[in-house]
């Protein structure tokens, strides 16, 4: 199986959550204007980056120990997304704060999202 994938999944995540919580901001808080997201946009990816990397690990851990005993996508997928929904989980409730159920709901949509764009290719093996 590709052993890329949860970089990839990890990645898009990270780009694509903060896209979701600031239209949640936006449209149920009352949020900032875009302007002002834009200049938070690349501190929310390297933050993201920096404080979900023991999630990162975990997943890919859980990933290479799975990859060959599942043959569905699905079924790999499914499992790698309950493993990631509960690092970010287990990160933000370590960080607390009033707004941390908009984080926790909002990267949890973008893992969700970003699966489904993010396929699982099988290894395919080459005869000589």
């Amino acid at each position: 199986m590709d052993t890329f994938y949860p970089i990839k999944h990890w990645l898009l995540t990270l780009l694509i959550g903060p896209l979701i919580l600031f239209l949640y901001s936006f449209l149920f808080l009352g949020g900032d204007s875009f302007s002002d997201f834009l200049g938070l946009y690349f501190v929310f990816i390297l933050f993201g980056i920096v404080i979900s990397l023991p999630a990162l690990i975990c997943y890919y851990f859980t990933f290479y120990l799975l990859k060959t005993k599942i043959n569905s996508a699905l079924q790999l997928k499914t499992i790698l997304n309950v493993i990631a929904i509960t690092g970010i989980f287990i990160t933000f409730l370590i960080m607390e704060g009033s707004s941390i159920f908009g984080f926790i709901l909002c990267y949890s949509i973008a893992v969700i999202i970003c699966s489904g764009f993010s396929k699982i290719k099988k290894e395919e093996s080459y005869s000589s």
